[in-house]
């Protein structure tokens, strides 16, 4: 009975990773930062924009 239970575990993983297949996505991550007044003393506010491409963004 404790045998059965072990491979019906092992047979159901091998039946959902065999699914499972990987593929690669061309991505870039990319930011620019840029400092929105000319005082850079604290506290100094920038804004950073993404340039990202290729990711679910």
């Amino acid at each position: 009975m404790k045998y059965k239970k072990v491979i019906w575990l092992i047979g159901a993983s091998l039946l959902l990773s065999s699914c499972l297949k990987e593929t690669d996505l061309p991505m870039a991550a990319d930011f620019r930062a840029t400092v929105k007044t000319e005082n850079q003393t604290a506290p100094v506010t920038v804004s950073l924009t993404n340039l990202s491409y290729g990711a679910d963004t």
